[in-house]
């Protein structure tokens, strides 16, 4: 048994992981690698036979089009399995870039397609993760097409203080934002300037405080009815779950 910490908090979101699951994740994964902030970890259009597991730090998974813009479909926190929606892909569908200091661990396919035979219920839980990211994009997607500048930001910032609660990074509703104002705008197809115009109006509003990369949310529920927000409610332990091995 490989003796690695993992959060797998992502995963017990619908079920409580046996040791033995564990386990089989733990060698599945093996030792984990360092990123440098900036640097690649996958880039698009390479050969898929692989996905990764965020262990720390924050990723980007963007598309650069044509015209050399780029599109931030998400921000990946620990926890999060990177990379999954090229599964079906013989190429690679996303660039996946470290935008902080970051450890992965590279599962490979070759090896991944034992699980859903020895452990079932760890490869139904991976399954239950990989539609929970896909509703997340699905709610960026409304933000995109139907949600003012003022509604995708507080949107977002609301989603971000739920996930870095789970990882225990927040702080009487504060947190460390490692992104640029540009990094959002790539999100939320807004330019940097806008960003930073709303932010100020949000501060303005007291709804928000900012010094230095700490961010403060003041008036949380105000934020979020500003961004329309409504928290997703995990489905635990559904009824057709396998049974643990």
């Amino acid at each position: 048994m490989l003796n690695m910490t993992y959060p797998f908090h992502r995963f017990e979101e619908f079920g409580k992981l046996s040791a033995a699951e564990m386990d089989a994740f733990r060698m599945l994964a093996g030792v984990s690698r360092e990123v440098p902030r900036g640097r690649t970890i996958r880039d698009e259009g390479v050969p898929s036979d692989s996905f990764f597991f965020l262990v720390s730090g924050w990723v980007a998974s963007s598309h650069v089009v044509r015209n050399g813009g780029r599109q931030i479909m998400e921000i990946h926190l620990p926890g999060d399995v990177l990379g999954s929606s090229s599964l079906s892909m013989e190429k690679t569908a996303e660039h996946l870039g470290a935008i902080t200091d970051v450890q992965v661990a590279e599962v490979r396919l070759s090896q991944f397609g034992q699980i859903f035979i020895d452990h079932p219920r760890l490869a139904a839980l991976f399954m239950l993760h990989s539609q929970s990211e896909r509703t997340a994009l699905m709610d960026r997607l409304v933000c995109l097409g139907r949600k003012t500048a003022e509604q995708r930001i507080a949107a977002f910032l609301c989603d971000l203080l739920e996930r870095l609660a789970l990882l225990g990074l927040v702080k009487d509703d504060s947190f460390e934002l490692v992104l640029t104002q540009e990094q959002i705008g790539d999100i939320l197809g807004l330019t940097g300037v806008h960003v930073n115009r709303v932010t100020r109006r949000f501060a303005d509003l007291g709804l928000l405080e900012r010094r230095g990369k700490r961010l403060h949310i003041l008036d949380r529920a105000k934020l979020a009815s500003v961004g329309m927000h409504l928290p997703r409610q995990r489905l635990v332990n559904p009824h057709w779950l396998p049974a643990t091995y």
